[in-house]
């Protein structure tokens, strides 16, 4: 800062601390408290100030360098709450600005201070001597004499700077590492790309539920194997959203594997997919019903039979012809849990009835079936709309049991399917 008068005078972020350890007893900031600028705050600063050390400066120093690059600051206070900004500063590492400044930023803001490295390197500029010139007016200075001032001030600066980093508390000595401050290389466009989509969805989240941000974060564009950093920073993300779901909505299911959720149901002492499977396996025969991808949003895929038996992901399986048994009489009875099962719409046939009263929660749909030989039956509402689900059990030598719902009326049918016949599948939790 230079005042009026010429005096240039160093300045601070407005909180000091003692750090004299003979000294406790007389300290500016009394421990526990949580002092400070929240967008300039460190994590230790956040969770108790007795463990700030002179550590802490060199994350305020990288955010300080962040906000340079970026020409904003990384946590709008107007616009999140504190609590959300203490939580960020603590738990997720400042968004990449994409340039060569990355590499500081990232070693000046590491959350765990011990791990914070930083040596800065300047080198002392060669000022070019230019003829003398007028006095100045008062009220009036060239501009060459205010760059001599801002070179005093910098100077000043990198002097009491690399004061303090060697003089900085010797129980807390940290190893000196050099750092690149500027490269040639390029920025491979995979990672431009990746970085403007990641700043997209960064930028949304606080205006879009837990739901919408985890298919954001799931659906950024595929990393290279050599990404391992970009993919942690995804994977964090995924993480704190799935948890966020599901401690606000217990009856979610989320399928880690493609992000996709599922609403599940409680039907006695099972735990049902209340939606059909949808999941497209890199292994094994499943098929959009008419060969239309359209239709797997509502009616899931269509599976045979020996996919079907492993295509459920972790946690959950294709049930047994005995579990689906244990369904049905738990609703009364295969002659009547089939209305309770059918959803109260979508159902109709030609002679305008099906539709159930869903009382169960089992949502179910018709979403029809493939036969051994290829051909599509009964998705739409024509003269017998059909629904059908494989069970884990076998029938026969090719075949296995199935479960089927249809608009004509109100029971669970039980039949014996082709193992190479495309069924739809419910999963059931283990």
């Amino acid at each position: 800062m230079l005042t009026v008068s010429g005096v240039i005078k160093l300045t601070d972020f407005g909180i000091a601390k003692n750090i004299d350890g003979t000294n406790n007893d007389y300290t500016g900031t009394g421990t526990g408290m949580v002092l400070g600028t929240p967008k300039y705050m460190n994590p230790e600063q956040v969770r108790n100030t007795k463990d700030v050390t002179a550590q802490s400066d060199i994350y305020s120093l990288g955010v300080v360098l962040w906000e340079m690059v970026t020409g904003k600051v990384p946590y709008d206070i107007n616009t999140e709450s504190t609590f959300d900004v203490f939580r960020k500063i603590v738990d997720e590492p400042l968004a990449k600005t994409g340039t060569k400044w990355d590499g500081v930023i990232k070693k000046a803001t590491k959350k765990e201070s011990g791990e914070r490295r930083l040596e800065l390197k300047f080198e002392q500029p060669k000022l070019i001597e230019k003829p003398k010139t007028p006095e100045l007016t008062q009220g009036k200075k060239s501009k060459d004499t205010k760059f001599i001032i801002g070179a005093i001030v910098v100077g000043v600066f990198v002097v009491l700077f690399g004061v303090w980093l060697d003089t900085k508390d010797k129980n807390n000595k940290v190893e000196v590492l050099d750092v690149e401050m500027a490269t040639n290389e390029e920025i491979p466009e995979w990672k431009k790309e990746f970085e403007k989509k990641w700043d997209e969805a960064v930028a949304t989240e606080p205006f879009n539920n837990a739901k919408t941000n985890y298919k954001h974060f799931y659906n950024l564009p595929e990393l290279p194997d050599s990404a391992i950093e970009e993919k942690q920073r995804v994977e964090e993300k995924k993480e704190y959203y799935y948890d966020k779901i599901l401690a606000e909505n217990p009856d979610l299911f989320i399928d880690k594997r493609d992000g996709k959720i599922y609403q599940s149901v409680r039907i006695g002492n099972q735990t049902w997919m209340a939606e059909n499977l949808a999941y497209k396996p890199s292994y094994g025969n499943y098929w959009a019903y008419d060969d239309d991808i359209s239709n797997v949003a509502k009616y899931g895929y269509l599976y045979d039979w020996k996919t079907a038996c492993k295509v459920c992901p972790d946690g959950w399986h294709l049930p047994s012809d005995d579990e689906w048994t244990r369904l049905a009489e738990f609703l009364g009875g295969a002659g009547v849990a089939g209305h309770k099962m059918k959803n109260s719409n979508g159902w109709v046939n030609s002679r305008l009835k099906g539709n159930g009263s869903n009382e169960s929660g089992f949502n179910g749909l018709p979403g029809g079936y493939r036969e051994s030989e290829g051909s599509y039956q009964s998705i739409y509402q024509s003269v017998l709309p059909y629904g059908v689900w494989w069970s884990s059990s076998i029938s026969s030598v090719d075949g296995a049991w199935n479960r089927y719902l249809d608009s004509e009326g109100g029971s669970l049918g039980r039949g014996d399917g082709v193992m190479i016949a495309g069924f739809s599948i419910r999963c059931i939790k283990d």
